[in-house]
């Protein structure tokens, strides 16, 4: 989390309350919803299309992580700034691997050969 928005303890604590409450408005169970149905149509695209190229591919894949860090950012605020919020580790949400996730995985493999 960028701290240069929320410098002071106080800042930090307001945007803990200010994400709850955004949580807790009744639009935002509805915007949820839009956002999850588009990253649904991003994955589906994913598993039903074929690209030509890997450019395409990993687009929609950073369009599906941006969707999901819009969806997160207000349990993200909450997460770093709460001092009662027991910190959690970050999990990998991409069930793609990436270029470089791959590459160390084929020498990892060509050395156990």
């Amino acid at each position: 989390m960028n701290n240069s928005l929320l410098k002071s303890k106080e800042e930090q604590l307001a945007a803990v309350e200010n994400a709850r409450s955004f949580m807790s408005h009744p639009f935002w169970g509805t915007f949820k919803a839009i956002v999850d149905a588009n990253i649904a149509l991003v994955r589906n695209r994913l598993a039903t299309e074929t690209f030509e190229d890997v450019a395409d591919v990993k687009r929609l894949q950073d369009k599906i992580r941006a969707y999901e860090e819009v969806v997160g950012t207000p349990e993200i605020i909450i997460e770093a700034y709460d001092p009662n919020v027991e910190k959690m580790e970050e999990v990998k949400t991409d069930p793609f691997q990436s270029i470089e996730e791959f590459r160390v995985e084929l020498r990892k493999a060509r050395n156990n050969a």
